[in-house]
């Protein structure tokens, strides 16, 4: 956790900086795909070659599918609005994602706020991901954002 605070809140200072950190950091933390977006209509993504080594990805069309959403923002902020309960922590799989070739696959995503800026970041594997080892991963990002989103 030392570690992870340290490369986040060191990027604290400028917004591009910090979800670029931050998506590099989830995506080395669990060994998936990072995915963010922001009001703002910026993305930011990490971790490509860690989907490649997931059998669910070997298939063309799943990859094709993710690759792709990654290149539409507003597909992304669309994935980010589905789930619109309380809750910290939000969870896609297979059918939420409304599209065949992405049956194998989910997304747990958390919501965050920097100052004026909104925005969502998760991570995106297999469905079968280590669900227990993500939640808690991206509970911690969550906290460090609102953390440095306080001090905006």
């Amino acid at each position: 956790e030392v570690k992870v605070k340290q490369r986040v809140w060191d990027a604290r200072g400028e917004i591009e900086r910090l979800m670029r950190e931050a998506t590099s950091v989830l995506a080395n933390q669990t060994h998936m795909l990072a995915v963010a977006a922001t009001d703002q209509g910026r993305s930011y993504s990490a971790g490509y070659a860690n989907i490649l080594e997931i059998p669910e990805f070997f298939d063309i069309d799943v990859t094709k599918s993710i690759l792709s959403m990654l290149d539409h923002v507003e597909q992304l902020m669309d994935l980010f609005g589905r789930d619109v309960s309380d809750q910290p922590l939000h969870l896609l799989v297979g059918d939420d994602f409304g599209f065949q070739p992405m049956f194998p696959v989910s997304m747990m995503y958390t919501r965050f706020t920097l100052g004026s800026t909104h925005g969502a970041m998760g991570v995106v594997g297999p469905s079968r991901m280590d669900y227990g080892f993500v939640q808690p991963t991206l509970r911690y990002m969550r906290s460090l954002l609102d953390q440095i989103g306080s001090e905006w």
